[in-house]
């Protein structure tokens, strides 16, 4: 473990990574939304949630890539499998 890398840190990080996929995931399909109301004519409510889909990447984005690289993995101990 480095410096860096606190204990607390390595036990929040899959609930710091599970909200980043969950933004990713809630985002993504606003988007896709947004543009196809948008195309079939209603543009006023499409225009928002392009909108509000492409923040919601751009910060889940953001969230994921500061959650840094995984930690190394310990080849060296026996499973036992």
């Amino acid at each position: 473990m480095s410096d860096t890398t606190s204990d607390s840190d390595l036990r929040t990080r899959p609930r710091r990574a599970g909200n980043a996929r969950t933004l990713l995931m809630v985002a993504g399909p606003f988007l896709a939304a947004g543009i196809a109301l948008a195309a079939i004519g209603d543009a006023e409510i499409g225009r928002w949630l392009v909108v509000a889909g492409a923040l919601g990447l751009l910060i889940g984005l953001h969230r994921y890539g500061r959650l840094g690289a995984d930690p190394p993995l310990d080849l060296g101990t026996d499973s036992g499998a």
